[in-house]
């Protein structure tokens, strides 16, 4: 099922999906090693931070320069979703 679910995934060009897969896979295949990793102080603190990241660089990307340089010099969506 692992492997079928990557192809798909490579087929549709959709690499969130992929990570996704990767992930439930290392977490089928050795829970005790993923949740010991996860079961620290250094795994929250970097989630914590990762997250104040997104809702830090989520507020610059709605600023008019910033917007202007996405939507015209690199021709790409606000969202920088990769969907058009």
């Amino acid at each position: 099922m692992f492997i079928l679910t990557a192809c798909i995934c490579f087929f549709v060009n959709c690499r969130t999906a992929m990570l996704g897969t990767v992930v439930a896979f290392m977490v089928y295949k050795a829970p005790d090693k993923v949740f010991k990793k996860l079961d620290t102080k250094s795994a929250v603190l970097f989630a914590v931070v990762l997250c104040a990241m997104f809702v830090f660089f989520s507020q610059i990307a709605k600023l008019p320069t910033v917007k202007y340089f996405i939507t015209e010099v690199l021709r790409r969506d606000v969202t920088l979703t990769g969907r058009q």
